[in-house]
């Protein structure tokens, strides 16, 4: 979800003038992927959406291969998450044809940072149109706009939209396959706007990518009386007790995949139930539960009941490796750092954002005023804490107060039932903390679609945390299966 421990610092320079639409910026490149030359051209864009005193400018990042015809080559539209955060990590650390190294197994040093050319980007498969929702790259309001105007689930889907819209009939792409791909929230807008455009505009897509999901947000909310996030929050508590050899089983399984076959198997059979029966639950029951959550998160039995069976993942996230005095990551688990304290509850920051958060945002500042030419006065803002903390999550239905938990899950499964050739790509990695990864199974299960469309739902699990793609292996594994993924998808049965 992108959700950060700061904020960068704001632009102090004389803004650009916002009265006009600017031109776009377009510049030619060529590169080599798999032996073979690609020449395509870069164009920073821009859209502006809304009216009045309700009215932004959202720009994007293309590439497109020169040597291809536009109306049979697929075009792709991907985003971050959030929300708050431009399209630069999915940008330049997965899918476009520059990308930032960064250290496998621990922080990446400062500047120099090294940026080379993306050998597993999609642009080999896919036209790739990134998108920055206001509030983040160069992205803002006009005029007397509001500064939070777009900060919302339903305006945020039709503003995205609207850039869609756009980018597809000013560049005569109606008749282009399409695909959606988002990392993290960028999964909740993808499943509503998916709807949106297929419902509201017409126009189907042939397959969506949801990079590190979530969709129902009842499956990672654990508030008091929600009791679902705990057994789908736990297989990813026992892969981290794996990595860091805390697992205390007496007879450990042979791999990382059978303990979780093992840990799925007791999360609904055992501590679901458990969890269910509250203040009724028997003792016995109890500590059998207690023994084999201890067995596999490594979390001591007498904390485990103090918190009354229930591990939230800030606290594991201290609790796990408080005897060393580290905390570890959320977005990835096996990063880890010196807390601030041993005492706390929870960790004070995430050694994973610590650890890349620099890279990338040089990365993508360098690559856009050095690569691709942009004006130099523009701030691209990489990550914003405002729009998360001002986000409006609730229906804007008046008297509307009750507890309320986003599910695009629905959404999604609407537009796959309408569009019975959408191919649904779920990516999910073992070590992340922010969405778990069986929360995207869970979630699903629960689509409720006829037999004959399940298979249309694909989910990869990788050895990896929410950024599946910051180590070179996973990347190169998540792209072929992307890129696998999109052929399918373009298959269309014959007879259809």
């Amino acid at each position: 979800m992108q959700q950060q421990e700061h904020e960068q610092a704001q632009d102090t320079r004389p803004p650009l003038p916002d009265s006009e639409r600017p031109a776009d910026v377009v510049t030619q490149h060529s590169m080599s992927v798999a032996g073979e030359t690609i020449h395509y051209t870069a164009t920073v864009g821009a859209v502006d959406v809304g009216t009045g005193e309700h009215a932004g400018r959202i720009f994007y990042i293309a590439y497109t291969r020169d040597d291809a015809t536009e109306s049979a080559r697929p075009v792709t539209f991907a985003y971050n998450g959030g929300p708050g955060s431009a399209s630069g990590y999915v940008h330049m650390g997965a899918w476009g044809p520059k990308r930032v190294e960064v250290h496998a197994d621990n922080a990446t040093p400062p500047a120099p940072y090294t940026i080379i050319d993306n050998p597993n980007t999609l642009l080999a498969e896919t036209d790739l149109v990134f998108i920055d929702p206001i509030g983040t790259g160069y992205s803002h309001v006009l005029g007397a706009t509001p500064s939070d105007a777009f900060f919302g689930v339903q305006v945020d889907v039709e503003a995205v939209g609207e850039v869609i819209r756009q980018y597809i009939t000013y560049n005569e792409r109606w008749n282009s396959p399409k695909f959606l791909a988002g990392e993290s929230y960028g999964t909740t807008r993808s499943a509503f706007l998916v709807d949106y455009l297929q419902t509201r505009l017409g126009m189907d897509f042939n397959g969506v990518v949801l990079v590190s999901s979530i969709l129902n947000f009842e499956t990672v909310n654990a508030n008091t009386g929600n009791d679902l996030p705990y057994p789908l929050y736990l297989p990813t508590y026992a892969a981290t007790a794996w990595y860091y050899d805390r697992v205390n089983m007496a007879r450990k399984p042979g791999s990382l995949a059978s303990l979780l076959d093992e840990v799925r198997a007791f999360a609904v059979n055992e501590y679901a139930p458990a969890l269910m029966k509250a203040d009724s639950l028997p003792r016995a029951e109890r500590e059998r539960v207690v023994t084999k959550l201890s067995a596999y998160t490594g979390l001591d039995r007498d904390d485990l009941h103090r918190a009354n069976l229930r591990v939230r993942p800030s606290w594991f996230r201290k609790q796990l490796l408080r005897d060393r005095g580290e905390v570890v990551g959320r977005y990835d688990s096996r990063y880890h750092g010196v807390d601030l304290d041993d005492v706390g509850d929870s960790a004070a920051y995430d050694p994973t954002t610590a650890a890349i958060d620099g890279a990338f945002t040089a990365a993508i500042n360098e690559h856009l005023s050095r690569d691709l030419g942009v004006d130099k006065r523009r701030h691209y803002v990489t990550l914003s804490r405002t729009a998360i903390e001002q986000w409006r999550w609730r229906p804007d239905v008046a008297g509307y107060i009750k507890a309320h938990y986003i599910d695009a899950a629905r959404n999604l499964r609407a537009a796959i039932i309408q569009n019975p050739y959408l191919r649904v790509f779920f990516v999910a990695g073992q070590h992340d903390l922010a969405t778990p990864f069986h929360a995207a199974e869970y979630t699903i299960a629960h689509l409720d679609l006829p037999q004959s469309l399940r298979g249309h739902v694909e989910l990869r699990l990788y050895p990896s945390g929410h950024m599946v793609y910051l180590r070179d292996t996973e990347q190169k594994a998540l792209n072929d299966d992307i890129a696998a993924f999109m052929r399918r998808a373009l298959a269309v049965p014959a007879g259809a």
